[in-house]
């Protein structure tokens, strides 16, 4: 190989090293926001079962209400709803809602929170609770 085949390759070794920072960067940027998303799941579930244990089937819009308040949920709100599907007629239901922030977020991650839904039938009778993750901000938080 000439010296002046040298000089025109020179650029190539800074490109190769470029190359391979950025898929070095990118797969540990992917690993922590995989394993911030997996806590999340994790956060989520530990909430259900929490609120799963706790909800009786005695319980109204008020006590779910006060749980909510008792574990330190924020934007807690209730309301009526519909779940429709096809083939099957519209069920209407009261719930009840509020978020907790877990992570607050940053450079790489993103802030979240938790939120748990308490569901009662329009004879205000408990049916049901879910969790899950909320990518954001608690609503209404700055």
């Amino acid at each position: 190989m000439t010296n002046t085949a040298r000089k025109r390759k020179w650029w190539v070794i800074p490109l190769i090293a470029v190359g391979m920072v950025y898929v070095g960067v990118s797969a540990t940027l992917g690993g922590i926001r995989q394993f911030h998303e997996y806590k999340a799941e994790q956060e989520a579930k530990r909430w259900l079962d929490l609120a799963q244990r706790d909800a009786m089937p005695t319980w109204t819009e008020d006590d779910a209400v006060a749980w909510l308040r008792q574990q330190d949920f924020e934007a807690i709100g209730t309301g009526k709803g519909v779940s429709s599907s096809v083939g099957r007629p519209d069920e209407h239901f009261f719930s009840v809602m509020g978020y907790r922030q877990f992570e607050k977020g940053g450079v790489i991650v993103k802030p979240s929170s938790v939120y748990v839904e308490f569901y009662f039938d329009m004879e205000h009778r408990f049916k049901q609770v879910k969790s899950d993750t909320w990518p954001f901000k608690p609503p209404g938080r700055k």
